[in-house]
């Protein structure tokens, strides 16, 4: 299963449109479908109306590309040169499209505070879910309420021990990978078909961070036993879920070890990081608090697995000048050629980052992210 790709520009393409039926019409009958489907045209073409409805609205911009499209149709229609022309049009309308678009970094945001609710330019909405406490309807929900904001979710699946199949923290990965969890795993899937919509799904995240202010029972020195439990819990839900229903978001922190705990690539669509910038933090340390100083290690672990990478947590202290940080941040995003989304966490944080020290806070303004 081949991830979504991501696009920066597009156009009036709102489901079941007259565009829309047009636009295919115009695809199909002008380059013809043998050809489109050689060149693999119609498979763009799906592509960029299934992320229509995860960009902030459910009109995407592809002008340029249709201009292309309809020229050839054009050419075809009335001028009927052929041949080596029409395959011409063909591969130059493809080679633009993807150079155009192929650099396209889309926004989600976790909104903790709610404060992104109207906002119709993100692409993604990040929830987090503890499988220990999961009932019917809360992931199927959380997917109906993206939807409504033309959102895909991005579901942080959390394995946190549930006391009633885990005797200790210690056992939990071992118990995944033996199979312990199933049923919840299965239960998870059921409540994913029924919002029938796909989605990003983030299992076990910071896996690498075992003193990670011992947060995650699921972080920790073992990579192996990770590695055991992933395979368990992905191959499953592949195995439960329709096909091209779920993409699967490998999201370590992607610290220096972060590379032990990869799973495989056939149980990883995306790759992910963690990226957090606090110059109270930075400063005393001698770090240079940049996205670019952040994640230029971070995406060389990443990107050596030739997957899309995401950005499944960013978050800039409230107090620091978020605005310029953000500005030189995406100025910096056509660097790296395999980053496709960014996603920030709006809320403050759940804990201090030194002993007795204060909690940072990562709440952002809307109009800052949209800068």
């Amino acid at each position: 299963m081949q991830p979504p790709r991501f696009w920066s520009i597009t156009v009036d393409c709102s489901p079941n449109s007259e565009r829309e039926n047009f636009d295919r019409s115009v695809l199909t009958k002008g380059i013809g479908q043998k050809n489109a489907n050689h060149l693999g045209l119609i498979e763009w073409y799906t592509d960029a109306r299934a992320f229509s409805s995860i960009r902030g609205r459910k009109t995407i911009e592809l002008s340029l590309f249709f201009l292309l499209l309809y020229l050839f149709y054009f050419v075809d229609e009335f001028v009927r040169i052929g041949g080596i022309f029409n395959r011409a049009i063909i591969i130059l309308a493809t080679l633009f499209a993807t150079v155009i678009v192929g650099q396209a970094v889309n926004l989600g945001v976790y909104d903790f505070n709610r404060t992104f609710l109207s906002s119709n330019s993100k692409a993604i909405e990040h929830v987090y879910i503890s499988w220990a406490r999961f009932k019917s309807g809360t992931i199927s929900n959380a997917m109906t309420q993206a939807q409504s904001r033309n959102r895909w979710l991005l579901l942080s699946l959390e394995p946190w021990v549930d006391s009633s199949i885990s005797w200790t923290q210690s056992t939990l990965l071992a118990d995944v990978a033996s199979g312990k969890y199933d049923q919840t795993i299965i239960a998870v899937c059921k409540d994913i078909i029924a919002a029938h919509h796909p989605l990003f799904i983030r299992w076990g995240h910071e896996m690498e961070l075992p003193t990670n202010f011992g947060r995650y029972p699921w972080a920790g020195t073992d990579a192996a036993a990770y590695v055991r439990a992933y395979r368990r819990v992905v191959t499953l839900m592949k195995t439960n879920l329709p096909t091209s229903t779920a993409y699967f978001v490998w999201s370590p922190a992607a610290n220096n070890n972060c590379n032990a705990y990869y799973p495989g690539d056939e149980v990883v669509d995306y790759t992910g990081c963690s990226l957090y910038s606090w110059s109270a933090y930075n400063v005393p340390r001698g770090y240079d608090g940049s996205f670019k100083a952040f994640f230029d290690p971070k995406y060389a672990r990443l990107q050596i697995h030739a997957k899309p990478v995401m950005v499944c947590e960013l978050g800039v202290e409230k107090g620091d000048n978020q605005a310029a940080w953000f500005l030189a941040a995406k100025a910096v995003f056509q660097n790296y050629p395999r980053l496709v989304s960014v996603v920030y966490f709006n809320s403050k944080d759940s804990v201090s980052w030194w002993p007795k020290g204060p909690i940072p806070d990562w709440s952002i303004s809307p109009t800052i992210l949209h800068l």
